[in-house]
């Protein structure tokens, strides 16, 4: 019989055990391997903030350069600099899908894309061990096209 197969899944957080950033606000990813039966934490990664990409804010004025709404990083979704989420990207090796609690600017669902990982987004602070429970359970039965796909790409 075939061992069962573990997917590895991304959480995106600031306090390690709930789904309570975006992808590129999030100071802490914490990886898992989830199977239907089992799940166990294989690693995090630590962020700075990201820096920002004020030359293409939409909070910008055309008198100012950089707008005082922009200059803080939660109102202003787009202001990521795109190397900073190359970066968090390549770190994410192997993963198969990542949750997280806000939605993706374009540049990083289009490089999370490329990577072959699946973004998930919940639409609270959920803790993470209820999102596993919830994965298990899709696992289980009628499971999903994407979650297949990305079983498969684990298996492959």
């Amino acid at each position: 019989m075939l061992r069962e197969m573990l997917m590895k899944v991304a959480f995106a957080t600031n306090s390690r055990d709930r789904v309570d950033m975006g992808f590129e606000q999030a100071r802490k990813i914490v990886v898992y391997e989830v199977g239907i039966r089992d799940a166990r934490s294989v690693g995090s990664y630590t962020f700075e903030s990201p820096r920002k990409r004020a030359s293409k804010c939409k909070l910008q004025t055309q008198e100012d350069r950089v707008s005082a709404k922009c200059k803080d990083r939660k109102q202003c979704p787009d202001c990521f600099d795109e190397e900073d989420i190359t970066r968090r990207v390549a770190t994410l090796v192997g993963v198969s899908v990542i949750v997280i609690n806000k939605d993706l600017q374009a540049y990083s669902a289009l490089a999370l894309k490329q990577a072959n990982i699946y973004p998930i987004k919940v639409d609270s602070s959920e803790f993470i061990g209820v999102v596993i429970t919830q994965l298990q359970e899709l696992m289980k039965s009628n499971t999903p096209l994407w979650l297949r796909r990305s079983i498969a790409r684990v298996v492959s």
